[in-house]
């Protein structure tokens, strides 16, 4: 048997000090491994009641994360997918250039020009980092009216270019942003399925022990 080497999640009925802040670092079968804690042997002062309060405490938690990672990555999938859709406005843009290198700011970005604040109330915007914002903020601030009334602006070629070379940046630091994260996904998932397969473990051995003192009072 094994034994608690810092602690576990507070239960009733033993006598270790179990926080939240600690962790247990026994278990039922040498080897196993859950969130990078390795399980030796059960602790004889931890009770079944208490253990399985704390592995259901962990996979609380787990899960938590689990949706926690989810969601971010949702997230950035449609930063990427709103970034995309702006640079097919840049490649209109720049099919249109005059022999001045110029051509009229298309939507979205004409609405953003007439108010920026538009386009930082845009979730794409919120995902982007400092640099990102810095390329959009910059294009919008060297646009310039046409003179022709209305609202219309004109953009040059060489701010086009320095826009598309921003964003296709922050595209690809969001991907391997994203990459890293799906790793650490994957990971959390893994582990949540050991601590699974450890609950279904301890529940089978449980229940032959039940049979083993029933056939014997038998």
């Amino acid at each position: 048997m094994g034994s608690i080497g810092g602690a576990g999640p507070s239960g009733g009925g033993t006598s270790a000090p179990y926080t939240d802040s600690t962790y247990y670092t026994g278990g039922t079968k040498s080897g196993i491994h859950i969130g990078g804690v390795s399980y030796t042997g059960l602790a004889p002062e931890l009770g079944l009641t208490e253990l399985m309060t704390w592995l259901t405490h962990q996979m609380s938690s787990a899960d938590s994360e689990i949706r926690r990672d989810m969601d971010a990555i949702g997230t950035t999938h449609e930063t990427v997918k709103a970034l995309k859709e702006l640079q097919v406005g840049i490649s209109a843009m720049r099919s249109k250039l005059d022999d001045k290198k110029l051509v009229e700011v298309v939507e979205p970005w004409k609405t953003y020009a007439d108010d920026p604040s538009v386009m930082r109330d845009q979730p794409w915007y919120k995902g982007l980092d400092d640099s990102g914002r810095k390329a959009v903020e910059d294009f919008l601030a060297r646009t310039i009216d046409d003179g022709k009334g209305g609202k219309d602006y004109i953009v040059a070629e060489c701010d086009l270019d320095a826009l598309k070379t921003g964003l296709n940046d922050e595209i690809s630091s969001i991907n391997s942003s994203n990459e890293m994260a799906m790793i650490q996904l994957q990971s959390r998932i893994a582990a949540r399925g050991q601590m699974i397969q450890l609950v279904s473990n301890m529940v089978n051995a449980m229940n032959e022990t039940a049979k083993n003192c029933i056939s014997k009072i038998g």
